[in-house]
């Protein structure tokens, strides 16, 4: 198995003439492995974006 590189999402929700909803945002880590010669996802991590400098947003 192996590790892909990190892939981020921001899905959002959009409705012609109002502003973008961002409904979840955070990053995917997949996990890789090789089947019969073909490279195959093994495992999909969704976590959220978290962490010391995500902390600081939000204070007053």
């Amino acid at each position: 198995m192996s590790d892909s590189p990190n892939k981020c999402g921001m899905p959002t929700v959009f409705h012609l003439g109002e502003p973008p909803q961002v409904t979840w945002c955070g990053h995917v880590r997949d996990i890789v492995a090789q089947e019969g010669g073909v490279w195959k996802i093994a495992r999909k991590e969704i976590l959220p974006w978290a962490g010391k400098v995500l902390e600081r947003f939000g204070r007053g």
